[in-house]
């Protein structure tokens, strides 16, 4: 019985240390969910394309969603989630720039893109304060269609197959066969350095002149059918520095948070639907980089709203498997929502 006396006072002191306790530091986890624009730019830069060097580029927005939260574990270390992803994009038009040419082809896009930011959050000054670090998973997947020409395409073909070593080859025995009267081209022209088979174009239809090898070697926009879809996911780890106001007092106000994160690159993966392989790397090339500010308002320690601006910076070097590759690109988000808090 005294046993059972003295258990019962031990639990109801305990129970009553933790409630002071949580008097004292109150939790400080909270939940959030906000919709808002997104407007982001796209490109790819190649200094090498058949001697040639180009640039492509779009710009997109679209509605977006963010969400998440974060979790108090004790009064100097938290952890937070943060998703973001695209509802509706918008189409729009990318440009493909080659140096000397300009603007040779263009094409319709629509982009998506999903992140998930995992940070462990550590407040060394119980001022606001905090060192974030964590990993960043982000996908973008986009579609290309529509593709299109322009008057400048000749002019880069004549370059660029200028400097195609197997078009020059392929060229003197198409002119070589023609040239001989002997010879009737409609039945198919033989490469004699490769077993006499017949030259073909990359749909199996017979070569038989030097304009329908050049038509088969060159750039022709028109002739892409369909849709290019790609997708590229990318883990990266990140570190960096943040205030939030929220997390030095709760009282009704305003509140303020800005920071910073940077990231390196530790896994790339990338499909292209005119590629038939998927390109991978581990610890590529590139870098992150993030910034955010908002300003709103604590209506008390349970329910809070704020607007938010948020900015990321990726790049990824080019990474290539055998004659496959994606070219060295970055991708810009600046993100404007409105976000509600709250702490139940």
């Amino acid at each position: 019985m005294h046993r059972l006396i003295t258990f019962t006072l031990l639990s109801a002191l305990v129970s009553l240390s933790c409630f002071a306790q949580e008097t004292e530091e109150p939790s400080l986890s909270y939940s959030f969910f906000g919709v808002g624009q997104e407007n982001s730019s796209y490109s790819e830069t190649l200094k090498n394309f058949g001697g040639q060097a180009f640039k492509s580029q779009f710009d997109t927005s679209g509605l977006m969603q963010t969400s998440g939260g974060f979790t108090q574990v004790d009064p100097e270390w938290g952890f937070e989630i943060i998703t973001n992803s695209t509802l509706l994009p918008k189409e729009s038009k990318e440009t493909w720039d080659f140096t000397g040419f300009g603007v040779v082809q263009t094409d319709n896009t629509s982009l998506s893109q999903n992140a998930l930011t995992i940070n462990g959050v550590y407040f060394p000054f119980k001022d606001g304060q905090k060192i974030q670090f964590g990993m960043r998973y982000q996908n973008i997947a986009f579609s290309r269609f529509n593709f299109k020409g322009t008057d400048q395409i000749d002019a880069l073909n004549d370059a660029l197959l200028a400097n195609d070593t197997e078009y020059n080859r392929l060229l003197n025995i198409v002119n070589s066969f023609v040239a001989d009267t002997n010879n009737d081209p409609d039945n198919g022209i033989p490469d004699t350095d490769n077993a006499n088979a017949l030259i073909v174009d990359e749909d199996g239809r017979l070569i038989t002149s030097a304009a329908e090898l050049k038509a088969a070697r060159g750039l022709d926009p028109e002739t892409q059918q369909g849709v290019i879809f790609e997708d590229a996911s990318s883990i990266a780890f990140t570190a960096g520095y943040g205030y939030d106001s929220y997390f030095e007092s709760q009282e009704p106000g305003l509140r303020w948070r800005a920071g910073m994160q940077i990231g390196l690159p530790i896994y790339l993966s990338v499909l292209n639907t005119n590629n038939n392989i998927t390109l991978t790397e581990t610890l590529p090339s590139g870098f992150d980089a993030s910034l955010y500010v908002g300003a709103g308002y604590q209506f008390s320690k349970e329910i809070g709203v704020i607007a938010m601006l948020d900015y990321v910076h990726a790049q990824r070097d080019k990474i290539q498997a055998g004659n496959v590759y994606l070219p060295t690109n970055e991708f810009t988000s600046t993100n404007v929502t409105t976000q509600v808090y709250w702490a139940f």
